[in-house]
């Protein structure tokens, strides 16, 4: 993704303004996690934070859209799960988070998306499962998921 940051970003050159900033929002919300991984903490926070401001632009300008609520839904439960002894920082930037809200933002992303919407019922399932310790739930979300889209193999290996 790194190599090829350029090509991606101007691949949605083309795009209607609507779905250009919303994808560049996703890129680079994709591109913060890779940084991260890769121990690139302050390249990591400089795409999340572009990240951020591009989704909440979009919000903005398009509310109550679906496409919107994937992220603002991961930075809401991300956020809001910051301990309370580095919540001052989260503030310091001008973050904030809600766990509740950001499930109830990620389930709409999942039923009412029409960019990525098993990614958003993916991540979810993935929250029930590791920060909310409820596998059953997860489990239950992907089978449901995945009765309505039984070829699709992501959903497949996640439900296995």
């Amino acid at each position: 993704m790194k190599d090829n940051w350029k090509d991606y970003t101007k691949s949605v050159g083309d795009l209607s303004v609507e779905e250009k900033e919303i994808l560049l929002a996703e890129l680079n919300g994709k591109r913060a996690i890779v940084e991260f991984l890769e121990g690139n903490y302050l390249l990591a926070t400089r795409f999340a934070r572009a990240c951020y401001n591009l989704v909440q632009s979009y919000d903005k300008a398009y509310p109550g859209r679906a496409e919107s609520k994937k992220l603002l839904g991961l930075f809401n439960v991300m956020l809001g799960n910051v301990p309370r002894r580095y919540q001052w920082l989260a503030t310091l930037f001008g973050y904030k988070g809600d766990l509740e809200l950001g499930i109830e933002q990620l389930e709409e992303a999942g039923k009412n998306s029409l960019l990525l919407k098993h990614e958003s019922i993916l991540i979810l399932s993935t929250i029930e499962r590791s920060m909310l310790d409820n596998p059953y739930l997860a489990l239950e979300r992907l089978q449901s998921e995945l009765s309505q889209h039984k070829e699709n193999i992501v959903l497949k290996y996640f439900t296995a």
